[in-house]
């Protein structure tokens, strides 16, 4: 071997021993299904910072993300995410208190940053509700769930179809869920979650659902449509439980109507409504977390169309245009609430304050009622608590 050669040969090791590195760590855009045939593949391949790129398709299939991704459709209606027949549960998916599985179509978990825009993902889902007892739960189904201290930033897509087909009976089926406490293990699971723009319709539960201490969410923009009226017992559109803090602004909200006979109406200690925003405790005193906005939303024609509970100063409840809900306009339940400048019209009361376990005061800012069949404003005591109502006009 000549000198040149050698000192060549050196040359070239030195390249590849700098350019190496760089390459390893560069960020690539992976192409579905022109360069891998599935979603999951190309998950399972790529490094974190990478982009996916997934054509328009049908992709029946359960996708996984761990890691940091970005993942872009060509539009929500060209790229859809299809429930395979059969949801299996991922190995980080945990069960519910009553050791029910919990699974769903999209799952981001263990401390991913995702980014994703331009999907639909849409069921439906078998095997959600007991054949022989069809209101009975047999595994906690999500479309897009987010878990284990993970973050997504969900944009320009559609979440449909998470129910039976036909429709099922079991209060079962959210669109999107932003972490889990209804698990078996103290604390739940923590999740982040930006919302915009998102279509969110055709669930049999909830439309979005975030909960639990530690998770946060950013909801905006988005139109949450529910079943109408309905069989379903607890239809709701956006839900804020157990110390999760959530901003929910801008939003469109329709559509939560029970119609069970015997069961569902107008009288909150005994029958059962369905919200277009709740935000409360699934334990008691565990209601949404101080900081919790609630603003600007557009909340028609549900049973109920706000509804705080369990709250000390948690939320700030403003500047809502709430219309034709049938029953309540704006629920206050056990707690200190305030409000202000909302528009609120038609149904039997305007807004509503309840106390059941703690005396409960809701100062009024600046509302606007009118229309409504029974009383602009009401007060319900029981139990030995008072329910108070301050009017403020100016």
């Amino acid at each position: 071997m000549t000198q040149v050669t050698r000192k060549s040969l050196v040359v070239l090791a030195m390249l590849a021993g700098n350019l190496l590195p760089v390459s390893a760590h560069a960020r690539s855009t992976l192409v579905v299904p022109a360069q891998f045939p599935t979603i999951q593949s190309a998950v399972d391949f790529a490094a974190p910072g990478d982009t996916i790129k997934v054509l328009p398709g049908t992709y029946a299939e359960q996708v996984l993300i761990d890691k940091e991704l970005t993942l872009k459709g060509a539009g929500a209606s060209k790229t859809i995410i299809q429930a395979p027949p059969t949801l299996m549960p991922h190995a980080e998916d945990p069960v519910d208190r009553a050791g029910r599985p919990t699974t769903e179509i999209v799952l981001v978990t263990n401390g991913a940053d995702v980014a994703m825009s331009g999907f639909t993902v849409t069921g439906p889902v078998s095997g959600m509700c007991d054949p022989l007892r069809p209101r009975r739960v047999l595994r906690r189904i999500a479309g897009i769930r987010v878990i284990n201290g993970a973050t997504l930033d969900l944009r320009d897509s559609r979440v449909t179809g998470i129910r039976e087909n036909p429709l099922g009976l079991c209060n079962n089926g959210n669109g999107i869920g932003v972490g889990l406490t209804t698990i078996n293990f103290a604390g739940g699971s923590v999740g982040h979650a930006t919302i915009k723009n998102v279509r969110v319709d055709d669930y049999q539960e909830d439309g979005i659902f975030v909960s639990g201490p530690g998770s946060t969410a950013t909801i905006s923009e988005n139109v949450v449509t529910g079943q109408g009226p309905s069989p379903l017992q607890e239809h709701l559109g956006i839900v804020i439980v157990d110390r999760a803090v959530a901003t929910v602004t801008r939003n469109t909200i329709s559509g939560h109507l029970c119609n069970v006979p015997n069961e569902c109406g107008p009288d909150f200690f005994s029958q059962i409504q369905s919200y277009g925003i709740a935000a409360y405790g699934v334990d008691p005193g565990s209601g949404p977390g101080p900081g919790t906005v609630i603003s600007e939303n557009n909340v028609v024609n549900n049973d109920v169309g706000i509804l705080v509970a369990d709250g000390v100063g948690c939320c700030t409840v403003s500047e809502n245009t709430v219309t034709n809900n049938r029953f309540m306009g704006v629920v206050f339940f056990d707690g200190s609430f305030t409000t202000s400048e909302n528009v609120i019209t038609g149904g039997d009361v305007g807004i509503q304050v309840i106390a059941a376990t703690v005396d409960t005061v809701a100062v009024l800012h600046e509302d606007v009622i009118t229309g409504t069949s029974i009383a602009p404003v009401q007060e319900l005591s029981c139990c030995g608590v008072t329910a108070t109502a301050i009017v403020q006009t100016e």
